[in-house]
């Protein structure tokens, strides 16, 4: 059986109905009835009617024959009509008036409604009370602005694209038999001012549904239904400053940037049913005063989840489930009290804490899995009293406890096989330091600034890097051992209460620039057998010394 249509032209009428023509050809429309064959006019902008024709429909599925139409004003829709297909009328960028879906209609199908550029401010669209399924795109881009957008209660299904870029205004209420919006749904419908979840069957809440609604106020709440929400679910959302609820515990998966830039306000918290918290989900919600990370579920914060949430105050208790922590995952936090650090964790990305200028104490708990302390991790905290790394860790990066507060002594574990540069830069460590027997380079400025008053080198120790050791507070007699194979620039200059050296290295190991300038060393006791260094005065590292070579 043809889907085929009858025209009217007296009426300028157009109506699509079932009819049985095996044969039939189509006919352009002329001044009487005409009947017109399925597909005729897709991409066909030479109908020969007048201006204001109007397509009456009745029962159509998967018909796309009115596709490109721009002849086309308009659309009636009849009471016989149960589906609206695919493309049916997308491109038609002539329609005008209103868009009224009656009740008999089930279905309406992808792109049914696409592209239809030419409504006006003063259209309408109603949905029938039994709509169950809006596709992909069916009227996305529309001019249309009623009030609200009001969905039946019997939609089930909203596609991806079903209403991006349409000019909605007021409230949002999804009905409660929706069990899934799809991706980018209401995309950029920045009109809409609220949003309401209703029911409890809405399961998955897509990628970029509400990114850009950027006028939608007040609080928002998430039914207990959802499992997941996905990637910039609700960025840029800029008008939402109440607070942020979950309801219920089935969430899984706050996907990547789902809240990032909202104005949430107020305490958050993550239900226990979470497992991953995706890379920048709350990134910037500066309206945040606290977070509670709750359950035994969470394995995963991802890189800048809660970056920037600047006014986040208050304890942070990381459950004991998580094993990783993301790149910036916690940056320029405003966390208060003490940072564990539980055992289970075995991986924290580079500048994860970086700045939480709060905290007061940094604990590693049980017997540590942390394998990396990676870049910046900790710089810029405020930890005070003693560290103690875990003989798990490895490697500690660049800048990794940089500008921190500690005090007391530091041993640097047999574990510990590499140091980054400025990795304890400007601590306040005031006791000894040991450097483990896995470290073999001591790289730039790796313990500058700090007040260490002793130091043990590690056997395995080869170079010490400029700076690396730069205004501490090193008393009596630095020992220099002979398997160290080059000593940087101002290494251990401005350790002012350094007094002598007893250096087991030949002469050209020692004499880098300003080496021991700013010390109040005169004497450096050498190797007797060594013919680099000779008895006498002689300047070394920046300084005028004694040598004396009394060593063996």
């Amino acid at each position: 059986m043809n889907k085929v249509f009858k025209g009217d032209v007296t009426n300028n009428v157009v109506e699509l109905v079932y009819q049985t023509h095996e044969n039939e050809q189509g006919y352009n429309l002329g001044a009487g009835t005409s009947t017109i064959s399925y597909n005729s006019f897709t991409y066909r902008n030479d109908l020969q009617v007048d201006p204001g024709n109007v397509c009456v429909l009745g029962d159509v599925d998967e018909f796309s024959g009115f596709k490109e139409n721009t002849d086309l004003t308009g659309v009636i829709i009849g009471t016989s009509c149960t589906s609206i297909g695919n493309n049916t009328f997308e491109g038609c960028t002539s329609f005008r008036g209103s868009i009224v879906i009656p009740d008999s209609v089930f279905n309406i199908g992808s792109y049914a409604f696409y592209g239809c550029t030419g409504y006006d401010n003063n259209s309408i669209l109603q949905i029938g009370n039994n709509v169950t399924s809006i596709g992909s795109y069916a009227f996305y881009g529309l001019n249309l602005k009623p009030i609200t957008l009001d969905l039946p209660d019997s939609v089930e299904v909203i596609e991806n694209d079903a209403f991006g870029y349409t000019n909605f205004t007021g409230v949002l209420d999804i009905p409660g038999g929706v069990r899934s919006i799809g991706n980018y749904a209401f995309f950029y419908c920045d009109d809409l001012t609220d949003l309401t979840f209703n029911g409890s069957t809405l399961e998955t809440i897509g990628n970029e549904v509400f990114r850009g609604c950027s006028n939608i106020t007040g609080n928002l709440t998430i039914p207990s239904s959802v499992t997941s929400i996905g990637s910039y679910a609700f960025f840029e959302c800029f008008g939402i400053t109440g607070s942020l609820t979950f309801n219920g515990s089935n969430l899984d998966t706050v996907g990547t940037g789902a809240f990032r830039n909202c104005n949430i306000t107020g305490p958050l918290t993550i239900p226990d049913s979470v497992t991953t918290i995706g890379s920048f989900a709350f990134r910037e919600c500066t309206g945040l005063t606290n977070l509670t990370l709750t359950g035994n579920k969470l394995e995963t914060v991802k890189e800048g989840a809660f970056r920037g949430c600047t006014n986040i105050t208050g304890n942070l208790t990381i459950p004991n489930s998580v094993t990783s922590i993301g790149s910036n995952g916690f940056s320029y936090c405003g966390f208060t009290g003490t940072l564990n650090i539980p055992e289970n964790v075995g991986s924290i990305g580079s500048y994860a804490f970086y700045e939480c200028t709060g905290f007061t104490d940094l604990i590693f708990t049980g017997s540590s899995t942390l394998d990396t302390i990676s870049n910046g991790v900790f710089r810029g905290c405020n930890f005070t009293g003693a560290l103690t790394i875990p003989d798990s860790v490895t490697s500690i990066g660049s800048n990794g406890f940089s500008y921190c507060n500690f005090n007391g002594s530091l041993t640097i574990p047999d574990s510990v096989t590499f140091i980054g540069s400025y990795a304890f830069y400007n601590c306040s460590f005031t006791g000894d330091l040991v450097i483990g027997n896995g470290i073999t380079d001591i790289p730039e400025s790796a313990f500058d600034g700090n007040l260490f008053t002793s130091l043990t080198l590690g056997s395995e120790v080869r170079t010490i890097g400029s700076y690396a050791f730069w205004g501490n507070n090193l008393t009596g007699t630095l020992t220099i051992p002979d398997y160290i194979t080059s000593v940087g620039n101002y290494a251990f200059q401005w350790n002012d209460l350094l007094t002598d050296v007893e250096c087991y290295v030949t002469r050209d190991i020692i004499n880098s620039t300003g080496c021991f300038l700013g010390t109040n060393i005169t004497t450096l006791r050498a190797r007797v057998n060594d013919n680099s260094w000779s008895n006498g005065a002689d300047t070394i590292g920046g300084k005028s010394l004694t040598v004396v070579k009394d060593l063996t």
